[in-house]
């Protein structure tokens, strides 16, 4: 790092270090720092394992308070794993443990570096992920958990009918466009509904036995070089090579092919969720669901 900044180094298991960056004399920076470590542990525990060596985290203060306690984030995979955070330390530390960019940053660490098509799939996952993991850890509810994830489905939809009748793909290759109102809502939603559909489905198929963190941790422990580059095609094949199945691919297909959102209601009653649409905040999730174990530790 270059510039006035305050070094720390925390050991976490198998050997990996959090290494953490931030201004010096900044406000709550021993909390702001744990809150950094207990997200990490938070990945670490849905995983099972850590999935890297080492990490650099930067934290820089900013003052404005309109865009919550994390107004950006962004993860980077340069000469190592990064990720860097623009925070408020004025605000309360609950309000960053409730708020998604630091488990949705920490999540992209799961999976390759991705083509620039495919990062629907890498975006996905981490809208996914953020709310399971704060559920896991017991910073929001499981319900709060599911809430977040069916609005987010919704808006997803939304996003994708302002589009036309386009395919994912054209989405994905084009997202670059300002003017696009909706690539972004499509991208990232359909991307999560892709990972919840496959998580259904490997607990389906193994009664509950095999669920997406399972493969993620095959996946991190045999093939994840973060300088090389993957296909979305190829990434599909490699997780249903860890599973045993075609889940990855068939849906990989379904959806990057796909010129409508796809349907998620009949998703959402299988994994024991039931929502009205026009009142998702009075959702609620059947006692012993798949809905409700996924946001339990195991």
């Amino acid at each position: 790092m270059i510039g006035d900044f305050d070094m720390a180094h925390y050991p976490i298991s198998n050997g990996a270090m959090l290494n953490v960056a931030s201004i010096r004399g900044m406000k709550k920076k021993e909390k702001l720092h744990q809150w950094i470590r207990d997200t990490a542990k938070a990945l670490e525990n849905y995983l099972g394992e850590y999935p890297v060596k080492d990490t650099q985290v930067i934290v820089i203060p900013k003052t404005k308070k309109k865009h919550g306690p994390v107004p950006w984030g962004r993860l980077l995979r340069g000469n190592g794993m990064g990720i860097l955070f623009v925070v408020i330390p004025d605000l309360p530390m609950e309000d960053f443990y409730t708020d998604w960019t630091a488990t949705h940053e920490f999540s992209h660490m799961l999976i390759p570096n991705l083509e620039w098509d495919n990062k629907w799939l890498s975006e996905g996952l981490a809208s996914y992920l953020e709310y399971v993991l704060m559920a896991q850890s017991e910073w929001i509810s499981k319900e709060k958990a599911w809430i977040g994830i069916y609005k987010g489905l919704q808006r997803g939809e939304k996003g994708t009918e302002k589009l036309g009748r386009e395919t994912l793909r054209a989405t994905a290759r084009t997202r670059g466009r300002s003017h696009r109102g909706g690539s972004r809502m499509r991208i990232y939603w359909s991307g999560a509904l892709y990972f919840i559909k496959a998580d259904l489905a490997l607990r389906q198929q193994s009664n509950n036995k095999v669920g997406l963190s399972d493969i993620l941790l095959k996946l991190n422990r045999c093939c994840v070089n973060h300088t090389k580059i993957w296909s979305g095609s190829f990434f599909a094949q490699k997780l249903d090579d860890l599973s045993n199945s075609k889940i990855f691919s068939d849906l990989y297909g379904e959806f990057w092919n796909g010129r409508s959102y796809p349907e998620y209601e009949s998703t959402m009653k299988e994994l024991g969720v039931s929502v009205n649409p026009n009142h998702p905040e009075k959702l609620k999730i059947e006692k012993n669901s798949l809905a409700a174990l996924i946001m339990e530790l195991r």
